[in-house]
């Protein structure tokens, strides 16, 4: 059995270097098949720390077949 990582993510440490914008945190997300980039930076307010998340759609990684399903559907329609 294939393992489904579809509705998931994953965030690893990030080396800044010489770069303060550089986020703290990289990592993927899988969505409906597709793969998107997660960038994070951690930051303070008044209620703690907390982490902020920016999505990139992933231009390298592929994307998901289209469904066959919304033709399946019309042609099953009885008018």
């Amino acid at each position: 059995m294939e393992y489904d990582n579809d509705m998931t993510a994953v965030l690893f440490p990030n080396d800044k270097g010489d770069n303060p914008k550089r986020p703290d945190y990289w990592g993927r997300l899988t969505l409906g098949g597709n793969e998107y980039k997660l960038a994070g930076w951690k930051k303070t307010n008044d209620k703690g720390v907390y982490l902020s998340l920016k999505v990139e759609t992933d231009e390298k990684a592929p994307t998901a077949a289209p469904s066959s399903q919304p033709s399946e559907l019309v042609d099953s329609i009885p008018f």
